[in-house]
């Protein structure tokens, strides 16, 4: 169970981190979509 939980806990960071970069690109094209919305 333990060795579950250590699996499971690994594999998130890795998608965390895999995520993130993304995550951060989306919100930075977002960000500029909400702006030229605005104008």
């Amino acid at each position: 169970m333990a060795f579950c939980q250590a699996v499971m806990a690994y594999n998130s960071q890795r998608v965390l981190s895999l995520i993130k970069p993304v995550m951060e690109d989306f919100k930075k094209r977002n960000a500029g979509v909400f702006k030229n919305i605005r104008r």
